[in-house]
């Protein structure tokens, strides 16, 4: 695995072992599962956590907070 030099990064979460072209986006699904357990205990609780959709658009990842206990999210519109 690749290794970057970023203070903002957990050195515990995995990096791509190739060359990504950019712009690109890549998701890293323990990333995202450190994230959401960071945040809930920061909010008090998943049960507390209101995520915005726009910010991310993805259906996928909607789901993926829902099994994890997100009940409640805001919407820029109805159809979101």
């Amino acid at each position: 695995m690749t290794t970057l030099a970023c203070d903002l990064l957990d050195p515990a979460l995995p990096l791509p072992d190739f060359d990504v072209e950019t712009p690109c986006f890549v998701v890293l699904e323990p990333a995202i599962e450190h994230n959401l357990h960071q945040t809930a205990e920061l909010a008090g609780g998943v049960h507390r956590m209101v995520p915005h959709v726009k910010t991310h658009r993805s259906p996928w990842l909607t789901r993926y907070l829902v099994d994890r206990g997100v009940t409640a999210f805001k919407t820029a519109t109805p159809l979101e």
